[in-house]
């Protein structure tokens, strides 16, 4: 008997492949249709292990919020146009919820858990790849539980995400840090968690501004400890001006509250991946090669 249009069909409808592909699958299992399904996965499979070398820089940065929870995530693909996919948006939250159901707290962790479809997440993965062509990653997640605290966040659209928790207060007045957070990108909460290589990389560097100044030794002093000082405030949640009252502080803000930011988390998508630069002749070249 031959392959059917309702054949090649019901073999999308699972499977969401292209149509030629299904087709393809089918005349390799002789019409068997479970065969040509486990034949898709395979070539999903092949593909992801293809593509996994690929820079993927682009994507989404995700929060979920549940109960007393928070999570915030980050998934790569190669561009922002596949981000927009909704199969790429479908698994993301698949992945969010998967993480906020479980105890997992790596990424590796993830890959062996099963989903309501009865598949693993590594292989959701893998079918998506095959589906939308790209590299697709599970880069990196956190999580941060109230306690006796209090939750917020914000988010930048989809590439900045701020989870924030307070020891008490308002969700306005954590949302107010977690955008501050957001727009400003500090090195640490306060001084005492700054690297203090830093601050001896930013010593040095005013140390020699004023090498050479005819001016006494405590006065130098002064000056590279004012410069310092400036530097820390600039780079820290607390030490920062306010965004929406430059003639505050955030810690003044959060005083004036009566709370405390116990900790934050920052996500900004693709920082700290290297994007490879390929010019379009080589890109041309790539495509020919991956045919």
């Amino acid at each position: 008997m031959g392959i059917t249009k309702q054949d090649i069909h019901e073999i999308r409808q699972i499977t969401d492949a292209p149509i030629l592909k299904c087709k393809k699958a089918l005349e390799e299992a002789g019409g068997d249709k479970e065969r040509a399904i486990e034949i898709l996965r395979e070539m999903g499979t092949a593909t992801a292990q293809k593509k996994g070398a690929r820079v993927a820089c682009e994507g989404v940065v995700a929060i979920k919020m549940q109960d007393q929870q928070l999570i915030i995530l980050e998934v790569n693909s190669e561009t922002d146009f596949a981000a927009k996919n909704e199969f790429f948006k479908n698994f993301v939250s698949q992945v969010a919820n998967t993480i906020m159901d479980s105890d997992v707290n790596d990424v590796q962790g993830l890959s062996d858990i099963k989903l309501e479809t009865g598949q693993t997440l590594e292989a959701t993965r893998q079918e998506l790849v095959g589906k939308i062509g790209e590299n697709i990653q599970v880069r990196r997640f956190e999580k941060m539980v109230a306690d006796e605290g209090l939750l917020a966040f914000y988010q930048h659209g989809e590439k900045i995400g701020v989870i924030v928790k307070l020891a008490k207060g308002s969700a306005d007045i954590g949302r107010d840090v977690a955008m501050q957070i957001a727009a400003t990108n500090p090195s640490a909460l306060n001084k005492d968690q700054m690297d203090p290589k830093l601050i001896a990389k930013e010593r040095e560097i005013f140390q020699s501004q004023v090498d050479g100044l005819n001016k006494p030794e405590n006065v130098l002093e002064n000056i590279i400890n004012g410069k310092l000082n400036k530097f820390i405030n600039e780079n820290t949640v607390l030490g920062q001006a306010f965004v929406k009252d430059p003639k505050l502080s955030v810690g003044d803000y959060l005083k004036q509250n009566d709370t405390e930011v116990e900790s934050y988390i920052r996500f900004e998508l693709g920082e700290g991946i290297e994007k490879k630069t390929v010019s379009f002749a080589d890109e041309v070249e790539q495509a020919k090669g991956s045919v």
